[in-house]
């Protein structure tokens, strides 16, 4: 979801930074906060906060809910109408992604499109990406086969975590600068993936053959 149909990187820096000012009574840097390789928001504050996490988790909730408006960035160009598109096609539809059902509930007002097949969210498994946990509960969820399925994601994990389940990985590039794409490229290829999405158009197109 974050960095594949939604632009939330503003949002979730601002809310996590807001967050441990509070909590730790201190100003925490961007780097810091990257240090601790936020995989989600849970796992996150159970990492830095300890035993105190859940406290942490509801005041990011907060921030998440207040800054939303302001610094959510949107859905990606073409993302809607090509998932509208697949959607008259017939194909299912899912999202596996780290995001907590309760933050997935507040963004997912601002996308419009709600015809999913399968959500699964972080509080749904025990082990986040790069594990396939997630990916097989979908799989199951919509009683399919990994041969029938392509995972489309913006990271490495999403990358592991599709190919060890076996499913077809597509890459995303459409929020990646420059430098970023470079990086992405050669680590999935080297993973084996094959198909790279510069557009939302791309998909289309192979969703036609």
């Amino acid at each position: 979801m974050d960095g594949t149909l939604v632009d939330t990187w503003k949002l979730y820096v601002h809310s996590y930074l807001a967050t441990f000012k509070t909590i730790l009574n201190r100003e925490v840097s961007l780097e810091e906060l990257r240090s601790w390789k936020p995989a989600s928001e849970t796992r996150l504050f159970q990492f830095v906060l300890k035993e105190n996490w859940q406290e942490g988790y509801e005041l990011f909730l907060k921030f998440y809910t207040e800054f939303h408006e302001g610094l959510f960035e949107g859905v990606y160009p073409k993302v809607t109408q090509c998932l509208e598109n697949l959607h008259n096609q017939k194909i299912k539809l899912g999202i596996v992604t780290g995001k907590s059902k309760r933050a997935f509930h507040v963004t997912s007002k601002y996308i419009p499109f709600n015809h999913w097949d399968v959500i699964v969210c972080d509080d749904d498994v025990t082990k986040p990406k790069p594990s396939s946990e997630g990916l097989l509960k979908a799989l199951q969820n919509l009683q399919i086969f990994p041969e029938e399925v392509m995972y489309v994601g913006d990271s490495i994990v999403d990358a592991y975590a599709s190919l060890s389940a076996n499913i077809e990985f597509a890459g995303v590039l459409w929020c990646k600068s420059h430098s970023e794409k470079k990086e992405f490229i050669r680590h999935v290829t080297s993973l084996g993936a094959s198909i790279l999405l510069n557009t939302p158009e791309d998909l289309l197109k192979i969703s036609h053959t």
